[in-house]
This record gives C-alpha cells, sequence and structure tokens, in this order.
C-alpha cells in the first residue's frame, strides 16, 4: 500500500471540491462528474485500513480514478480540467500506482502552464513521491524545476509543504547521528544489524495516538525481518519519564524507546514535528525521510532486499 502520508491531507493536499480556487457553482457535465468521482475518492480513503488498501477501497478508488478521468475527457480545456487531471494522479497513489502518479502529475506541469496553483501542487507533489520511493535525486530535479518556475517561493498556501520536502532532502543521503539518549524503554540489543526506523513521537501529539495502531501494526509484521523499529520521543510541553512509560504500556510498545536527550536526535534528523519516521541502512545513511504514514509496504521491502529505486 502506499498511503502518503502522508497523505493528502497530512501534506497539506486535501481537496475539497468548493474550496480550491477557481470552482463555479453551476453544474456542467464536467462538474457532475468531477463531483461523483471525489465522493468515490472520499469513500474509498475512508474504506481504507491502517493507510492499506482493502478490497472495497480499491474499487471505490478505481471507480474514482475512471470518473476524474471522464470529467476531463468532457471538457480538457474546462476550469475543472486541471484539477480533475491532479486528482486521477492522487488516486493514482492511494491504488499504489506511484510511478502512475508520477507521471500523471508530471503531465499536468506541462499541458496547463498557465493554472500556476496547480503546476505549483503537481511538482510538489511529484517531488515527495520520488523522495519517499527512493528516488530522491528524482526529486531533487523536480524540487530545482519548482524553484525555477516560482522564484518568489510558488504560492503562499504551499509553502509549508516545500518546506518540509525540502527538510526532508537535506536529511536523506546524510550520515544519520548517534542515538542520544537519556534513557530507554523496551532496550534490546543495541548491535542488531540491518536498516533501522526511527519513529519520533510524543504522548501530547493527537496525531501521534492516531497513528498508534498502524505503527503496533507495522512492528507485528516486521519484526521476525531485519527491521529493527526504534521509537524516539522528546520531553516536552509537560511530558516526562513517567508519563511516557505509561503511555508505552497503555498503547502496548513493544519496541526500543528513547527518551530523547535535550532534543538532539530529533534537531540531527529534522524531526521538526511528530510523528516523523526515518529509515537508516545497515551502513548508517538515511534513506527515508517524512510522515510515517507516507510509508509504504514496498519500499519497507526494497530496503530490507538492498533495492533502491527501480530495482537497483
Amino acid at each position: 500500500m502506499h498511503p502518503y502520508t502522508k497523505k493528502l491531507v497530512l501534506a497539506g493536499f486535501a481537496l475539497t471540491l468548493l474550496a480550491e480556487p477557481g470552482i463555479a457553482t453551476h453544474h456542467t457535465d464536467q462538474h457532475r462528474k468531477f463531483e461523483r468521482a471525489h465522493s468515490l475518492f472520499q469513500q474509498g480513503r475512508k474504506l481504507q485500513h491502517l493507510h492499506r488498501n482493502t478490497t472495497d477501497s480499491r474499487d471505490k478508488l478505481r471507480a474514482a480514478y475512471r470518473e476524474y478521468r471522464a470529467a476531463l475527457e468532457a471538457d480538457p480545456n474546462g476550469e475543472l480540467a486541471p484539477r480533475a487531471l491532479y486528482m486521477s494522479g492522487s488516486t493514482k497513489l492511494f491504488l499504489d500506482e506511484p510511478t502512475a502518479a508520477i507521471e500523471i502529475y508530471a503531465e499536468l506541469a506541462d499541458r496547463y502552464p498557465n493554472d500556476r496553483y496547480y503546476v505549483a501542487k503537481a511538482l510538489l507533489k511529484k517531488a515527495s513521491i520520488e523522495k519517499n520511493e527512493l528516488e530522491s535525486e528524482a526529486a531533487r530535479r523536480t524540487m530545482a524545476r519548482y524553484h525555477e518556475e516560482f522564484p518568489n517561493g510558488g504560492p503562499q498556501a504551499l509553502r509549508k509543504e516545500t518546506q518540509r520536502i525540502e527538510r526532508s532532502l537535506r536529511v536523506i543521503g546524510t550520515k544519520a547521528p548517534p542515538m542520544a539518549a537519556s534513557r530507554w524503554f523496551n532496550r534490546e540489543d543495541q548491535d542488531r544489524s540491518g536498516p533501522t526506523l526511527v519513529y519520533f513521537w510524543a504522548t501530547w501529539c493527537p496525531n501521534c495516538k492516531k497513528e498508534v495502531p498502524y505503527i503496533n501494526d507495522l512492528w507485528g509484521r516486521y519484526q521476525d525481518t531485519s527491521l529493527r523499529l526504534v521509537g524516539v520521543t522528546n520531553n516536552t510541553r509537560g511530558q516526562t519519564d513517567q508519563t511516557v512509560e505509561s503511555y508505552i504500556q497503555t498503547n502496548a510498545f513493544r519496541f526500543p524507546i528513547a527518551i530523547d536527550a535535550d532534543g538532539l536526535t530529533s534537531r540531527a534528523f529534522s524531526a521538526a514535528s511528530v510523528p516523523t519516521a526515518a529509515i537508516v541502512d545497515g551502513s548508517g545513511v538515511v534513506l527515508w525521510h517524512d510522515h510515517p504514514a507516507a510509508l509504504s509496504d514496498g519500499v519497507i521491502d526494497r530496503v530490507l532486499a538492498g533495492r533502491r529505486a527501480g530495482g537497483a
């Protein structure tokens, strides 16, 4: 499953039909098709389980894709055409087809150069997927194009997303810092070889609470592989060792948890917000960095097999 965090909502890409700029309120055939597509898309997202598709969610998303394409074909030069094309890419992303999504976002940027808002969204989404598919150099090239197209930074509404991608790209490819822990819970043999998934979280974080079932499920499915899962939390906003210990017990965390000493590890990993995750390979190089919901099983499996983008 390719959840992406993050997710359009977490990355600032949530699309509500009437909230987007330039959408008229009259109902053309294109509008009706788009509305049907968007309803199916939302249904499909709700039917996913732990950021992975079910049979029902996949059926809804496939139907949504067909309707988005129908909306596009109804009037390729209409006001909704760039949005329909963008959402068809997003639907492919949630259907675990990142390569197809990348191609659609690239098509949008070339096909509708005058729709600056959606060109910006498409380039940022393309870079985000490339980064999360371990194609960091492709992502850097896409971000270079983004800055060429938008020398003033692009739409204000997308500035946080731009910063998020660039923050990740600064970390990816660097040597991971040593873990600065003032205390460990569930500590295991720290010499265990293989890649490590570092998960930054906090007891006071509502989004971290939402991710507990996903993190526990991920740990359960990969605990017998060479992947090591390590949690890192920083005692801020009233959090203490005691509240961390209680949270670990309440949420049945069975993987090692480190109390970050003065936030050193979080800063070194550019974990400016929680939850954040990073994958470090066996040689200590950061391969992946984003919201944990953006991490697909396919990427984890490639890392475990020692492969990178394109199966290399």
